[in-house]
């Protein structure tokens, strides 16, 4: 059952809020894993008060001609295209509807429609550079008077050029940031309220058909619980903001298809990350909720129902296990299998993979 929300952006504040106070001990007994972590070195954290969201950037791509830097600071919104094979540069400036290339050393404009000539293959084209949605919550044109839910959805879609060139990394990001993402706790069964978030927003769909999920969504689990000493200072909404976004995070990681993209040297990393992460968690009751709690017992029996194997005390038990693993199910009924002793059992069973 759908729960009807987002009708004005205080209803939205009042969830948030209401969803922070509700917070509830689902969460899973582990012990501390060894792992190794991406280096703060690989990373540059990259955040400006002008930008709407925070992503990590390649240190290696954090090196720009000087002039491109000089673009890049007077248009925060501006997203870039570089050509791997001529080194050419596309900017496309959101707010401007406007395009430039930048071609043996002179701008020339391009119009929207002439796009497909110049980007011929996305294996040659790769957006390098931060985006932002051209609506948030709190914006004039965020107005529910003037716009229905469903025309500012539609104006929230990526354009299929930058879809299809946007770094994996990246378009990870952008959903993370994506506006509507509270959407999918707005169903009883977190895997139907994913299903239809990807319905909703094309970025979740082509994020999960990427070659290289799995570097991404490794490199971002290692570094991304590291920020809650300083959300754990912020305001009750953006530690709310956070804390859904953990849980979408493990939502996409608990996806057949982002599974599938590991090896099984790269499950068993983000496992013991996910381990150290729950450490983390544990550590700060006033970020995560409920949904997050869930959504890690969801990744688990996610994995465990994949491995096979794994020992039941009971039918009822299995019955329920194997409900949880396929609906991600708010039902407390459900969730109520889930004992200490079933936690320290599948624990085990994923220490041990």
């Amino acid at each position: 059952m759908k729960i009807e929300f987002y009708r004005s952006k205080q209803n939205l504040m009042l969830l948030v809020s209401f969803i922070m106070m509700a917070m509830v001990g689902v969460g899973c007994s582990h012990q501390e894993s060894d792992v190794q972590l991406v280096e703060e070195s690989d990373v540059q954290l990259v955040e400006s008060s002008l930008l709407e969201q925070v992503y990590y950037l390649q240190e290696a791509d954090s090196i720009q001609p000087s002039w491109l830097q000089r673009e890049i600071v007077e248009n925060p919104y501006l997203i870039v295209y570089r050509n791997n094979d001529e080194q050419n540069y596309l900017l496309e400036f959101p707010e401007k509807a406007l395009f430039k290339l930048y071609k043996n050393g002179t701008f020339q404009n391009v119009k929207s429609e002439d796009l497909d000539k110049i980007i011929v293959s996305a294996n040659f084209w790769t957006c390098t550079h931060i985006y932002s949605f051209p609506l948030y919550p709190g914006y004039e044109e965020w107005n529910f008077n003037k716009y229905s839910v469903n025309q500012i959805k539609e104006k929230l879609l990526l354009p299929n050029h930058l879809l299809k060139t946007m770094r994996t990394a990246d378009l990870l990001e952008v959903c993370l940031d994506y506006p509507y993402m509270l959407d999918f706790a707005a169903y009883d069964d977190l895997q139907k309220g994913f299903d239809y978030l990807c319905a909703e927003f094309n970025g979740y769909n082509e994020l999960l058909q990427r070659q290289d999920l799995n570097q991404a969504m490794l490199k971002k689990q290692a570094v991304y619980w590291r920020k809650t000493e300083k959300i754990k200072s912020l305001s009750d909404i953006e530690k709310g903001k956070y804390n859904f976004q953990c849980t979408l995070f493990k939502m996409i990681l608990a996806q057949d298809k982002t599974l599938d993209s590991f090896n099984v040297s790269q499950l068993r990393q983000m496992i013991d990350l996910s381990f150290i992460n729950i450490n983390l968690e544990k550590a700060k009751p006033e970020i995560f909720g409920t949904f997050n709690k869930i959504s890690t017992l969801y990744l688990c029996t996610r994995i465990i129902q994949r491995q096979g194997g794994f020992y039941f005390e009971s039918d009822e038990e299995r019955q329920l296990f194997e409900l949880f693993a396929s609906t991600c199910t708010c039902n407390p009924k459900v969730l109520a299998v889930f004992t200490e002793e079933l936690q320290q059992r599948m624990s085990s069973f994923l220490l041990n993979i």
